[in-house]
């Protein structure tokens, strides 16, 4: 089997906020101030996994040579344990991507693509979520001579909305 695994995302944002002040000169000086603030982000996921099913040189299913050995696609040992002076290790055998990649280009008709894998992944692995975050908040100051005082609010509200299959 030799699967490609296309991974595809987005995110955007957007926000705003208002915030407002009113000085009031009085005996002892204060203020109000207030505001709002929105901002909503939005991801997306896809990920549309293509998988390609190995049926041998003739491209037919259940012929004799399905069951032709994969070693064609082995790479040479490189430099690892197995080379060092005083070990006697085995080398392990690992298969050459690059070389399963040059066979599928050189005899397309070795591999059969799997339709209903890929048109199962495309909807499992297609996700979306929006995050919207409302603020609001209050605050006043006055100042008495040499003391200051300030008070103050704020609230905020989250909404999450996802799509996807988990």
């Amino acid at each position: 089997t030799v699967t490609r695994n296309d991974r595809d995302s987005s995110e955007a944002r957007y926000s705003g906020h208002l915030d407002v002040q009113r000085d009031f000169q009085a005996r002892y000086p204060y203020y109000l101030k207030a505001g709002l603030s929105y901002n909503l982000t939005r991801r997306e996921r896809r990920n549309p996994i293509k998988t390609w099913n190995w049926v041998g040189p003739d491209g037919r299913v259940g012929t004799a040579d399905d069951a032709m050995p994969l070693g064609i696609f082995a790479e040479p040992p490189g430099v690892g344990l197995a080379n060092l002076p005083g070990f006697n290790l085995r080398e392990p055998t690992y298969i050459s991507t690059r070389k399963i990649y040059e066979y599928m280009v050189a005899n397309p008709q070795a591999f059969v693509f799997n339709e209903a894998q890929a048109a199962n992944a495309r909807l499992a692995n297609r996700r979306a979520v929006d995050e919207q975050v409302n603020g609001a908040y209050g605050m006043g100051n006055i100042t008495f001579d040499k003391l200051n005082v300030m008070a103050g609010f704020r609230v905020e509200q989250t909404i999450i909305e996802a799509t996807g299959i988990r």
